[in-house]
């Protein structure tokens, strides 16, 4: 098994998801960890689905990605809605998904501890 990091391109840096994209490729096991349950998508050819940026967790490289706002054509609209950006993705291939979002819980929990952040 061999992990490759790869630039993943301006548009993952702005979503929050980190500028770097890990591949892991060749034969072994790879072990993923997410919070929540796991859930996975087998995307058809051509089959679209669109996931919330702080809920995926990882994708084949068969899949298109394509991250645009939440709303589209509305940046103000989409980002008060708390959406901001999502990815939509176009098979064929696997998607895999976090229920939980671990931003929304780091921000929730800002909001109601007795804290202050720096």
């Amino acid at each position: 098994m061999e992990i490759v990091t790869k630039w993943g391109g301006m548009s993952n840096l702005i979503a929050n998801e980190g500028g770097f994209l890990i591949r892991a490729q060749g034969d072994g096991v790879v072990v993923l960890g997410c919070y929540g349950a796991m859930d996975v998508i087998d995307l058809a050819a051509g089959q679209q689905v669109v996931v919330d940026s702080g809920h995926l967790v990882a994708y084949d490289d068969t899949v298109r990605s394509n991250l645009r706002r939440a709303v589209e054509g509305k940046t103000i609209q989409s980002l008060k809605s708390g959406e901001g950006l999502v990815f939509e993705f176009t098979g064929p291939g696997r998607i895999m998904t976090q229920t939980r979002n671990p931003g929304a819980l780091i921000l929730h929990l800002s909001e109601v501890l007795p804290f202050e952040r720096a």
